[in-house]
């Protein structure tokens, strides 16, 4: 029987034995797709609330629920895809510690983007006069 290594070169390899590969960054693609649908709730119960389909029809509350949303679909897709890229060039260049790197960058990202929302939803900014 032939070897793995002998149809895949040893960049591949690294999918082959190591079923862990990945597993880390979708751990934050979970959380994000958790939080986007959960701001998506949001919005909805808020046009329901105001009877609004299109648009927000001037209403304050809707308009930064509509954001927050916007906002987070707009930066989050780039963000999980670099950090995914750099999960697979940590693991393929063995790079001491990388997990430590994804899971800090990682945290650090979802908390910010958390904070943005509730500083969207409340209105309030921090360090803004």
């Amino acid at each position: 029987m032939l070897k793995p290594s002998f149809f895949f070169n040893k960049h591949f390899k690294v999918f082959i034995y190591n079923p862990t590969v990945l597993f880390h960054s979708f751990i934050y693609v979970s959380i994000s797709l958790f939080i986007l649908y959960r701001i998506s709730v949001n919005v909805i119960i808020f046009r329901r609330k105001h009877e609004v389909s299109l648009g927000d029809k001037g209403h304050e509350d809707l308009e930064r629920r509509i954001r927050a949303q916007g906002n987070f679909t707009e930066f989050v897709p780039i963000f999980l895809i670099s950090l995914i890229g750099l999960e697979w060039i940590g693991s393929i260049k063995e790079i001491p510690y990388y997990l430590i790197y994804i899971h800090l960058i990682g945290i650090i990202f979802i908390l910010g983007r958390l904070f943005h929302i509730k500083g969207m939803y409340d209105g309030s900014i921090f360090f803004r006069r």
